[in-house]
């Protein structure tokens, strides 16, 4: 954590009247957040020099890790304060389970991930970790506490993919499957990756390509689609309404909650970097040759 943010909210908003309760955490989580957000794994996957060998490895434990966070979401929906709260965390698990799985799979079968690693992976010590998080987060607390694992889960990748977005090239480029998907705000139903929100119908038909935004470099379908699902302006509107969410009801907490909810939400992200670190490990094992 960051010696200089206030150990409260309450102390950390005397000086600034439009204070955010997430912008409270995330600067306390620093210095990890900057390393999440801008880990060479993400620079070198929107570059495209990223060995496909290691970002197989990597989507296998993000799969592993989606049928947690869609417990943790489904716990959010029961949790929520009323339907029209509910209504946005619902048609995300629609988006989750939906278009977001038939990226993985295609990703999968071009990337020639064996079914049986699909369907039975094993999972990493920070996958393991990060699985239990979740559980606990939404088991033993509130609307909160399930918001403070979700909310800098959500929000580390639209950071990242935002950030390389710009460099990125036509979806589906040099690879060879056919439809691309985009992770959209809440509303409509669209697709989504490993941390991702319903959309708004942009998806994009067999042998057809849609661009990132930006068109610098062309990358392979499962790169380029990985960083679309998380750059695209409605999953971004997304992120922003669920980051409302804790702002809403994060200042109003105990002191107790407020600590465990502050503590939930640097544990996600230290267990973010892992992740990336376990993923680029994999890149310096195999050199700078390809996959």
């Amino acid at each position: 954590m960051t010696t200089s943010v206030p150990a409260s909210f309450e102390e950390y908003a005397v000086d600034r009247p439009d204070a955010r309760f997430t912008d409270w955490l995330r600067e306390r989580s620093e210095p990890a957040w900057s390393e999440a957000t801008g880990h060479p794994f993400t620079r070198e996957l929107g570059s495209g020099s990223l060995p496909e060998s290691a970002f197989a490895e990597y989507l296998v434990q993000d799969y592993a890790f989606v049928e947690a966070l869609v417990g943790t979401f489904g716990f959010a929906v029961g949790q929520a304060p009323g339907m029209e709260v509910k209504r946005p965390l619902v048609e995300f698990l629609d988006t989750v389970t939906d278009e977001e799985n038939d990226y993985f799979q295609r990703a999968f079968d071009a990337l020639d991930v064996p079914e049986s690693r699909r369907r039975e992976p094993e999972p990493s010590e920070t996958t393991a970790a990060f699985v239990d998080l979740l559980g606990r987060a939404a088991r033993e607390g509130g609307y909160e506490e399930t918001l403070a694992v979700l909310v800098p889960a959500e929000w580390i990748y639209e950071e990242w993919a935002t950030a390389v977005a710009p460099a990125t090239g036509p979806t589906g480029a040099t690879g060879d499957s056919d439809s691309a998907s985009h992770g959209d705000s809440p509303g409509d139903g669209d697709s989504a990756g490993h941390s991702n929100s319903p959309g708004d119908g942009d998806s994009v038909a067999d042998g057809e390509n849609e661009p990132t935004p930006g068109s610098d470099v062309e990358l392979p379908f499962y790169y380029a689609e990985w960083i679309d699902l998380h750059a695209m302006p409605a999953f971004v509107e997304f992120v922003e309404w669920l980051r409302g969410e804790l702002d809403r009801h994060g200042p109003a907490l105990s002191p107790r909650r407020e600590a465990r909810v502050a503590a939930l939400f640097e544990r996600t992200v230290d267990l973010e970097v892992a992740f990336f670190d376990d993923a680029y490990e994999d890149v310096s094992e195999r050199g700078a040759g390809g996959s």
